[in-house]
């Protein structure tokens, strides 16, 4: 007949927090633990080898220093043995790269920009979103609206919306479906890297999405300023390692996946970061196919045309650029070169004796822009310091040759070996000389021009948004199951794609 039974067991203390029970106050053999069993059949002698009843084992400490297992108290149900404290784990199901493609995730982006402003990071942002939907991932994004108004601009703003971060994207995911993944710009990452990384899961992994390590611009900075011969302004000196470089390493290191868009930036990651390869990952920039559908520029008897697209920025090369258009100026009255992305009052600020042959158009519309690059000749961007330029790839798809500093992702689009072969012409990093040269070359050389820009043309066919989003899948997954072994692949192989 069966009865009512409380045992005294002595287990490891791990067990306590998971099973429904009370310690015994007695600490001299152990913690015991009191079970109420219920009603349950007399307990047998000793257990058999199919019994459901084991006695519990303790481990010792032995004499040489070794380990021994020894059955202490009473018999338990064998299903008690396997109570471990704290959550249930799962078996892992694996890479995450070999999940079936239907399983779609949802993304959340996050970067610290206008919703409606034009420019490379907020291209790559919405056309890569585009294209990870159409792979069947749910995506959202979370802009400067969303984020906060003030401060507007600064080193207070950098310091403070990466606090904020967490909290907006907390009361977002109440809004909507738990997100699987959270992509967030370099510098608001810190904040939120270390919350998810101590979570246990209660938040979605943190992809840290970089358009340009901001710690290598710093540095580029600096010796941009010594070879300029102008001294960093003080607060720059003390803010920006406070609230941009500091802030940077530490979301780097610590994020469970990160997507850089160069070769030289996932090097960086992993010689000067010390973050293992498997977390790293290259997404470089694509290009929509419309920017091929323009017909070629063809030779035109009133002039070379030179055209420039970016922020009107010193790390665009502006100063470079304004130096050796005036030498192009003194020789030839007929080359006139147009800004996008630059009001013409910030442009005649810097080229007031040219002002004739200079165009500057503040905003041009992504549907508009093949037709404006169609209309010129030659593309110039005498960069120091980029991610991978999206204005670079759209040229290039327009069949014009590139002028590009050789640095960061336009070494990735120009390999360094014989940049010719794939349509660009590469020059030093703050070199005025050297570019005024190159443009001299293609002025002078229309067959040159053209040979160059069917080359860049055929190079830029091998960057598209559906590899870029293939990418960015593949970074996201892998944040989702971070039990990788060391000899895990990255996406990073060699300078860019084949």
């Amino acid at each position: 007949m069966a009865s009512s039974r409380t045992i005294l067991v002595s287990t490891p203390k791990r067990w306590c927090a998971s099973l429904p029970i009370r310690r015994s106050p007695s600490r001299s053999r152990g913690p015991l633990l009191q079970l109420s069993l219920g009603n349950i059949p007399p307990q047998p002698s000793e257990p058999s080898s199919t019994s459901s009843w084991v006695r519990p084992m303790r481990s010792r400490r032995t004499a040489d220093g070794g380990w021994a297992r020894t059955k202490v108290g009473g018999l338990v149900p064998r299903r008690i043995r396997k109570l471990r404290g704290g959550p249930r784990r799962h078996k892992s199901s694996g890479n995450a790269r070999n999940r079936p493609a239907a399983h779609g995730l949802r993304i959340l982006r996050i970067a610290d920009i206008p919703r409606d402003r034009a420019g490379g990071v907020h291209g790559y942002m919405t056309m890569s979103g585009e294209a990870l939907r159409q792979r069947g991932h749910e995506v959202q994004f979370m802009f400067r609206e969303d984020l906060a108004s003030w401060p507007r601009y600064g080193g207070l703003r950098r310091l403070i919306i990466p606090l904020v971060l967490p909290i907006r994207g907390a009361l977002a995911q109440r809004r909507s479906p738990r997100a699987d993944v959270v992509e967030i710009h370099e510098p608001l990452a810190a904040p939120y890297s270390f919350l998810a990384s101590r979570s246990r899961g209660a938040l979605p992994p943190c992809v840290v999405l970089s358009h340009g390590l901001g710690e290598r611009l710093w540095q580029e900075t600096k010796r941009s300023a010594r070879a300029a011969g102008w001294r960093v302004p003080l607060k720059s000196r003390l803010l920006v390692p406070l609230t941009l470089v500091l802030p940077s390493r530490y979301g780097l290191r610590h994020a469970a996946h990160v997507v850089v868009l160069s070769s030289e930036d996932a090097e960086f990651v992993r010689s000067e970061l010390r973050v293992p390869s498997w977390r790293v990952s290259c997404a470089p920039t694509g290009v929509t196919q419309r920017f091929f559908a323009a017909p070629p520029p063809t030779p035109d008897a009133s002039g070379v045309r030179v055209i420039f697209v970016g922020t009107w920025i010193e790390r665009k090369g502006i100063r470079e650029l304004c130096a050796a258009w005036e030498r192009l100026c003194a020789e030839d009255s007929t080359t006139t070169l147009t800004v996008v992305g630059a009001s013409a009052q910030e442009v005649n600020g810097r080229l007031r004796s040219e002002q004739g042959r200079v165009t500057a158009l503040p905003y041009v519309s992504q549907d508009d822009l093949p037709a404006v690059l169609a209309r010129h000749d030659i593309f110039v961007l005498p960069t120091w310091f980029e991610g991978m330029p999206l204005s670079v790839l759209e040229a290039a798809a327009s069949a014009l040759p590139c002028i590009v500093g050789a640095t960061c992702g336009n070494l990735d689009i120009f390999p360094p070996g014989d940049p010719a072969a794939h349509g660009g012409i590469l020059i030093a990093p703050r070199d005025s000389v050297a570019l005024a040269s190159a443009i001299r070359q293609l002025r002078d050389d229309p067959q040159l021009r053209v040979a160059l820009g069917g080359r860049a043309r055929q190079r830029a066919r091998h960057f598209s948004w559906e590899s870029t989003a293939e990418y960015l899948e593949s970074a996201y997954r892998r944040a989702g199951n971070r039990r990788h072994t060391a000899g895990a692949t990255s996406q990073v192989q060699g300078r860019g794609p084949a």
